[in-house]
């Protein structure tokens, strides 16, 4: 049975990396979902979208010209 647990690397006793399970994941996918600045975008989206409302998927085909 594979390990499941995070391993920590370390440089001169330092931690430098941590090797974690996926869970099946891509790796792609794992560090934007961690990623302190793609959760303040998201963030801000959502705000921006609660306070002013969003554009349904026509109307933004209609903006960019999409068919």
């Amino acid at each position: 049975m594979a390990n499941k647990r995070k391993v920590v690397v370390t440089r001169n006793g330092s931690p430098a990396w941590a090797i974690v399970p996926l869970h099946g994941q891509d790796g792609e996918s794992y560090i934007v979902s961690r990623s302190p600045v793609f959760k303040r975008i998201a963030k801000r989206a959502r705000q921006s979208y609660r306070a002013g409302g969003g554009l349904s998927l026509e109307e933004v085909k209609k903006h960019f010209k999409i068919k």
